[in-house]
């Protein structure tokens, strides 16, 4: 507790700091001007690495509360955990060639796919070892693995965990070679459990022992699933070899080109200026949360209700994308266009030359090929580094699966709009906008369009992502320089973040 009071009382005193010295350097002028404008952006980055890395001073107490308001979400996110289980037992059942795609793209068989569940079911159960569905979810997992599940039921009674149907039918199921009463056993699964991997498995493992028929007939059912669900990745697959082979093509027809930007001058010349773009995002999206988390609390705390994970999803997603672009928009009129008497839409394309309707759909979707091409290979390059954990999806990605799994009609929306239309705006105006603009008058081509990439990259603060973050950072980068058009970057990283929200919603739905 005393950790997390002197890391709010400093976050408190920088962003004092960091007001007090942007509205003093508004007034003065020369150099002072500058010292008190170099005092505020200090602060200003300091309070954003306290905030960002500073979280796990509240991790423990934000934990404690989870465990007490958000019990609700407990089974919801036992089930989402073993939502690919179903999908890796359906790679099992892969035949070359298309077994071997899958492998090399870093497609997870069940082994891993049921470690990987266990490990995320298991925290879950720490949280609330007394819920007999959580219970219920990890004793299968364990099960299927072939593990000792009477640790998970003890665990639950030593917790003080209520008598439950399902809980007492899986104990015996998994102690006895022959069972009786199969039909108790079975109305406990379908009534109590809700998907479809878990409740299969626990049919099957029944079935095997009291109805070898029905478990045949089930197996057949599944196989026509498994056939079906392949032919549906065959036909995704097929299309990431047209983008593969498009990507190639699209360079190579691109250099032929002439050199499309007549200029190389960036928007703001003067890093402070630039930075404070950059840095003012970071401030709008903090103060942001800050406010719509204070507001929901203190109307939580008036009403005596607690917060719903839905709606503080929702809000904060909403309210820090906000205000994000239109402090960027603002800061960007401000600090790169009016000093140029540019408009913001004049900008956008400054240096480019007038391209038709066919060369732009031309370069978008080669644009777009070359992302998922690039992305692809750093994957693959990664996939065959030894001792490399497998991929966890980041924070917007779980977002978007729990969004999807949960059949959340408006934050799936607000997902689209975030992911296809304020993510691609904002973030290419900060990294090739603002940031490579300025790098590129003085690092050069090459070095601005690493530098860029990496600072992309870390902006999504997904470490295990990093480099595929960064492979897609280069290609728009790339594309920038030879193009001097933002709008058709933005449009190809808005086809990326399009084909990543289908392609996860169509892993769920399948």
């Amino acid at each position: 507790m005393a950790a997390l009071i002197l890391w709010l009382v400093t976050i408190l005193a920088l962003l004092g700091l960091t007001s007090c010295g942007a509205l003093v350097s508004i007034l003065l002028k020369g150099r002072a001007r500058t010292i008190a404008a170099d005092v505020t952006l200090t602060a200003a980055t300091l309070l954003f690495l306290i905030a960002t890395l500073g979280g796990h001073f509240s991790k423990d107490f934000v934990k404690e509360r989870q465990t007490k308001v958000m019990a609700q979400d407990f089974v919801k996110k036992s089930d989402l955990a073993a939502n690919g289980l179903m999908e890796a037992t359906y790679i099992d059942d892969l035949t070359p060639p298309l077994k071997v795609f899958n492998d090399v793209l870093g497609g997870h068989g069940l082994k891993t796919a049921l470690k990987i569940a266990e490990k995320n079911v298991q925290t879950i159960s720490d949280s609330c070892p007394d819920n007999a569905a959580v219970a219920a979810r990890l004793a299968i997992i364990l099960h299927m693995q072939g593990k000792d599940v009477q640790p998970v039921f003890l665990e639950y009674a030593k917790a003080g965990g209520k008598p439950d149907a399902l809980v007492h039918s899986l104990n015996e199921l998994y102690q006895r070679p022959v069972i009786e009463h199969s039909d108790q056993y079975i109305q406990a699964v379908q009534t109590s459990l809700s998907d479809e991997w878990y409740k299969a498995t626990v049919l099957n493992d029944i079935y095997q022992i009291s109805d070898k028929a029905k478990l045949t007939e089930r197996l057949a059912a599944r196989a026509i699933q498994s056939k079906a669900w392949a032919e549906k990745l065959a036909i995704y697959y097929a299309i990431t070899a047209v983008m593969l082979l498009a990507a190639p093509l699209t360079v190579l027809w691109l250099r032929r080109w002439p050199n499309l930007a007549t200029e190389t001058l960036p928007f703001a010349t003067s890093f402070r200026r630039s930075y404070a773009c950059l840095i003012g995002v970071f401030m709008a999206q903090l103060i942001a949360g800050v406010i719509i988390g204070f507001i929901l609390g203190i109307n939580s705390a008036l009403s005596h209700t607690k917060i719903e994970n839905n709606l503080y999803q929702f809000s904060t997603l909403s309210s820090t994308s906000l205000a994000g672009l239109v402090s960027l928009l603002l800061m960007f009129y401000f600090f790169a266009c009016r000093p140029k008497k540019l408009s913001i839409g004049k900008a956008l394309t400054w240096g480019s030359v007038q391209l038709n309707a066919v060369s732009l759909t031309i370069l978008c979707l080669g644009g777009f090929a070359a992302t998922l091409s690039l992305n692809l290979a750093t994957r693959m390059i990664l996939k065959m580094l030894p001792g490399r954990a497998p991929d966890v999806p980041s924070v917007v990605q779980k977002t978007i699966i729990d969004s999807i799994f949960s059949a959340d009609g408006g934050m799936i929306t607000l997902l689209v709009i975030f992911a296809c239309v304020m993510a691609p705006v904002t973030e290419e105006l900060m990294f090739r906008g603002l940031l490579y603009g300025w790098l590129r008058s003085r690092t050069g081509v090459v070095g601005s369009i690493i530098l860029s990439s990496l600072a992309f990259a870390a902006w999504h603060f997904d470490p295990s992502g990093f480099w595929q973050y960064f492979s897609i950072g280069m290609v728009l980068a790339a594309v920038y320089e030879r193009t001097r058009n933002l709008y058709i970057v933005m449009a190809i990283h808005s086809l990326w973040n399009f084909w990543v929200m289908y392609m996860i919603s169509w892993l769920v739905a399948h």
